[in-house]
Formats: C-alpha cells, structure tokens, sequence
C-alpha cells in the first residue's frame, strides 16, 4: 500500500509541474479556503452567532473528519449541533419579539433593553 502511495504522489507531482504552476495554484486554494472560511464566520456573525466559541465550535467538528469518507462523517457530527442551534435560534427570536415587537434587528433590541 505503501509503495502504490508513493508512486501516485509522483505521478501527480510531475503532472503539476509540467502542466502549471504548483505555487500559484496552492496559492490558490489557500486564498479560497481562507475566503470561505471568512464568509462563513461573517454570514454566521450576521445571522445573529455572534459568539465565537460555537462558530469554531461547529468549524472544529468538520475539520476532525477523515477525508477519504468526509460526507459520511459529516453528516452524523454535524446534524445535532445544526438542529440544536436551529432550536436555540429559533426560541431565541421569537423570545426576542415577544419582548420588542416593533424591532427588526437585535440591534434595535439590544437599544431598547439598555434604555430600560
């Protein structure tokens, strides 16, 4: 097993150097993964995730599953903590506009529990 590893590592290798340019294409995919994991975090925060603890929360998960078989981990690790943040959200928001009917953001929320 060891040696049929190696052996394709090689032949990628040398397909990557004769048909492009390996470090611009690393650099590539490193841009894009930072850039996905910044949306992420961005569209979460603006979502109403403001803390970090669960964002990274959900993000350490994913990442401590195999890559050969990533989908069939991902979904039993990840299904919980979604249904369970889905149910807090939604308790959440609706706790919230019981409280200040007239907001429409947490912001204006947030404005009228510090004026009180």
């Amino acid at each position: 097993m060891g040696q049929e590893r190696k052996r394709r590592v090689e032949i990628v290798q040398r397909r990557l150097l004769q048909t492009g340019a390996p470090r611009l294409q690393v650099a590539l995919i490193l841009s894009l993964t930072a850039v996905a994991g910044f949306l992420t975090s961005f569209t979460l925060l603006h979502l109403g995730v403001p803390w970090m603890w669960l964002r990274s929360g959900l993000y350490k998960r994913v990442t401590q599953i195999e890559s050969r078989h990533w989908l069939r981990a991902a979904l039993p690790q990840t299904f919980l903590p979604a249904v369970l943040a889905t149910i807090f959200f939604t308790i959440a928001g609706y706790a919230l506009q019981k409280a200040v009917p007239e907001a429409h953001s947490i912001g204006e929320v947030w404005n009228q529990v510090m004026r009180s």
